[in-house]
């Protein structure tokens, strides 16, 4: 009796590269147009924001009742021209993605969606206070990306939902007396929808919410949320298939196998994810230290086939999922 095989399916996640604009002339003046996708008036004022890529040169101003906003950008070196310009909303009530000037144009046209803004309290577990500089993170999928990138080429889901990424920023501390005094709080203003949602601090295990619905200017609280420092392994385990739609899944992230078909079903919560360490040679040739105590863990896939493996110290690791009266599939890294 042959067995259908299973394909693991792993998600690096990874930082997506800036994207880099032409020179805009200094002291240049460019008029930005604000386009509401979901096609209501623009009765409200917005926060438009210009920001250097990988600089300190900013610029604002305010939309007027037909969405409009002139930005005047500031003088700068020729360095730091070259490194170009970033565009987008600043606003509790709007998001946009952050979108380049380019060449010399004079216009542009920022496409914005309903928001709402996530809350949290961090703390980091081991009771260490947090860095005040330390990058804080939330990235937001639709749930149903994977499936939408396995029929669709990227370019035909611009008019849907977005997916993307987004610094959060540290809230004020409130003065009640209720949060513990080493919590931080932080605010994140994301596109209102359902999201898959991940919290990521730097140098620590992010954290997930999945099918999180966000209504119009809505706040939803992630509570309390412990940081602990380390690395971690995500992904999904689904069915076999020929599609290759992982490179599709969201800006910033990679797989090691294809995705799943149109209609592959979420593989069942009893199927099990093994992280197994591999021999010290082999780890060594990949530049592993010495010193190192990686370790086997264990896992067991959710109902939509979804793992996260917490705790990870640096190695060369074996990743096998198993479910009774399939195949395993391994993934070596």
């Amino acid at each position: 009796m042959r067995l259908p095989p299973l394909c693991a399916l792993v998600v690096l996640i990874i930082s997506a590269a800036s994207t880099l604009a032409a020179q805009v002339p200094p002291e240049g003046t460019v008029t930005v147009r604000l386009l509401r996708v979901d096609g209501l008036p623009q009765l409200d004022a917005f926060g438009i924001e210009a920001r250097q890529a990988d600089g300190d040169a900013v610029a604002r101003a305010i939309t007027d009742a037909q969405g409009v906003a002139t930005l005047r950008l500031p003088e700068t070196t020729p360095d730091d021209n070259a490194d170009g310009w970033h565009v987008r909303v600043v606003d509790d009530a709007l998001w946009s993605a952050p979108t380049p000037l380019s060449g010399d144009a004079q216009t542009l046209t920022l496409r914005a969606w309903p928001a709402a803004t996530i809350v949290a309290a961090l703390h980091r577990a081991d009771g260490q206070r947090l860095a005040d500089d330390l990058p804080i993170r939330v990235r937001f999928l639709p749930p149903d990306a994977r499936d939408r990138a396995a029929r669709k080429p990227r370019a035909a889901l611009k008019h849907e939902q977005p997916a993307g990424e987004v610094d959060c920023r540290r809230a004020a501390r409130a003065n009640d007396g209720a949060a513990p005094t080493d919590d931080v709080p932080i605010r994140c203003v994301v596109p209102a929808g359902t999201h898959n949602l991940r919290l990521r601090a730097t140098g620590h295990v992010s954290h997930f919410a999945h099918e999180i619905t966000l209504a119009h200017r809505g706040v939803h609280d992630w509570g309390r949320v412990a940081l602990e420092p380390g690395a971690s392994v995500v992904g999904f385990v689904v069915t076999e298939s020929t599609d290759e739609a992982a490179s599709s899944l969201a800006e910033g992230e990679t797989s090691e196998t294809a995705g799943a078909p149109d209609n592959a079903p979420a593989v069942a919560t009893i199927t099990t994810v093994e992280l197994e360490p591999q021999p010290g040679p082999q780890a060594a040739s990949q530049g592993v230290e010495a010193g190192s105590d990686p370790r086997t863990l264990n896992v067991t896939a959710d109902a939509r086939g979804f793992f996260h493996l917490t705790g990870v110290a640096p190695g060369v690791y074996r990743l096998r999922a198993a479910r009774d009266g399939w195949l395993d599939a391994d993934v070596e890294r």
